[in-house]
């Protein structure tokens, strides 16, 4: 059994699903990514921390059936990581950015700024090279933020150090590389999120804003 909690935003009621979802349930994990898919069917969970190490778990959970689905992967998946963003970007491909290993979020392990794809139809693995270079790769670090805006993924904020860089990665077909941006930023962030306010307004909300000495290693 499965306890979904959601509120309706048209009434603003808090609802209660208790739903039943068959097959094999996988790992217990926090810090993870869940991307529903193009066609609003399926959620894809990756990643994620569990009794204190990263995974590199995988699952599928079908909206449609309310089962959780087998799916063998071919290629070489990322590393275990937390934090990291999953993006969907088309029909078929969702786009894997950073995040970072360790026992816990901000004081352990280290970032990461690897890019990898996982293609939906083939069921395969691709890590990518990027072109060109950011003046930091702290936005790329555990607990970053990332929205599809048009062709290209915003990212914000994140990193064990906590930062406020806001860049963006070209995904269409003509362009693979990053795009800083040069305008003033907010105070740095983490554990925030993103939103695609419209084609030309990327708006940042803040659920955890705190100074960077406090996530420091003690």
């Amino acid at each position: 059994v499965c306890v979904c909690v959601c509120v309706c935003v048209c009434v603003c009621v808090w609802c209660v699903l208790m739903l039943y979802i068959q097959g094999n349930k996988p790992l217990a994990r926090a810090y993870h990514s869940a991307t529903l898919t193009k066609e609003q069917d399926r959620i894809v969970i990756f990643g994620g921390i569990n009794r204190g190490q990263s995974i590199t778990g995988f699952a599928v959970l079908n909206l449609k059936t309310w089962s959780w689905e087998e799916v063998e992967l071919t290629g070489v998946p990322p590393e275990p990581r937390l934090g990291h963003s999953a993006t969907m970007i088309d029909a078929h491909r969702i786009v894997i950015i950073g995040g970072g290993n360790g026992r816990n979020l901000h004081q352990s392990g280290r970032d990461k700024k690897d890019v990898h794809v996982l293609n939906l139809t083939t069921r395969c693995w691709q890590k990518v090279e990027i072109a060109g270079k950011l003046p930091s790769y702290n936005v790329l670090g555990k607990e970053h933020k990332a929205q599809l805006v048009g062709h290209k993924i915003v990212l914000f904020g994140g990193s064990m150090k906590m930062c406020n860089d806001l860049v963006a990665l070209d995904v269409s077909p003509a362009a693979s590389r990053h795009t800083p941006t040069t305008s003033s930023t907010p105070p740095p962030h983490t554990t925030h999120d993103v939103v695609d306010a419209d084609a030309d307004d990327e708006n940042a909300y803040n659920e955890d804003e705190e100074e960077e000495e406090d996530v420091k290693p003690r």
